[in-house]
């Protein structure tokens, strides 16, 4: 590696970008700009401001490269459909992982990206009334896709679709078969939350909500929640509840056993 830079410094003092000569009183260090050159070399002139050019374009370039970097992610993202995530990874046919990882930050603290969890963003989405969040439901079926997790809404939540409570939330909690994650949809927060895998069946079904909606309301009014919430779903559904029976907690299980078993 010395031998290759010192052959590399041999060639910069024997030749100067016009060809000519130079000698060992013209040993030039381009990454000092201007200042590159000892006072000896002055005595060329030609070849020093050829020298001088040619490091000044370099400089531009180097700087248009990375201004431009932001400019053409930003371009990528706005090409895609809402919610989708963007990564480092997804970018570097643009650049290098340092350069797009820095102008991902960049662009975060500019708000041109919204920086949902350490390394993943989505774009804003543009309004007449200026820039928002994806849609939440969007996101996170897009995140759910991209980590191939089950991301549902909690029991609460479920409880008042169903109309079992008139309880709303004042956090935007979500149940996950992954690891607890706080997202961020711009002041936005979404809180996911590791749930055991009997809370996650039938995602995104009716027989699903049920359950979640059962299981936050708890042991103590199981027999009142089934009660109300079984006479009004259909029979596919009531399959699918009987079908689950089995990876639900007894004090669950049993009772809607027993109503299932009866018509």
């Amino acid at each position: 590696m010395r031998g290759s830079t010192e052959a590399a410094a041999s060639q910069r003092d024997a030749t100067w970008p016009d060809g000519s000569a130079g000698g060992s009183s013209c040993r030039v260090n381009a990454s000092y700009g201007r200042d590159a050159f000892p006072e000896g070399c002055w005595s060329r002139p030609s070849a020093t401001s050829s020298y001088i050019d040619w490091i000044d374009r370099l400089a531009t370039e180097n700087a248009n490269a990375m201004n431009s970097l932001p400019e053409r992610i930003m371009e990528y993202a706005e090409a895609k459909p809402e919610a989708t995530p963007i990564q480092a990874e997804d970018l570097l046919h643009l650049g290098d992982r340092a350069a797009v990882t820095r102008s991902l930050s960049r662009l975060a603290r500019s708000e041109g990206l919204l920086r949902i969890v350490r390394g993943l963003y989505m774009r804003p989405i543009p309004t007449r009334f200026g820039l928002r969040a994806p849609r939440r439901e969007k996101a996170l079926a897009a995140l759910s896709a991209l980590w191939d997790e089950t991301i549902v809404p909690n029991g609460g939540d479920a409880a008042n679709w169903l109309g079992l409570t008139t309880q709303n939330a004042v956090r935007s909690v979500y149940l996950t078969s992954g690891p607890d994650r706080l997202l961020h949809f711009g002041a936005h927060r979404v809180e996911l939350r590791h749930a055991p895998s009997w809370q996650l069946a039938a995602p995104h079904r009716t027989a699903g909500t049920v359950i979640r909606a059962v299981a936050w309301l708890g042991p103590n009014e199981i027999e009142q929640s089934l009660d109300a919430v079984l006479p009004k779903l259909t029979v596919e559904d009531l399959s699918e509840l009987f079908a689950a029976r089995t990876t639900m907690p007894t004090w669950m299980a049993e009772p809607l056993g027993r109503r299932l078993a009866h018509g």
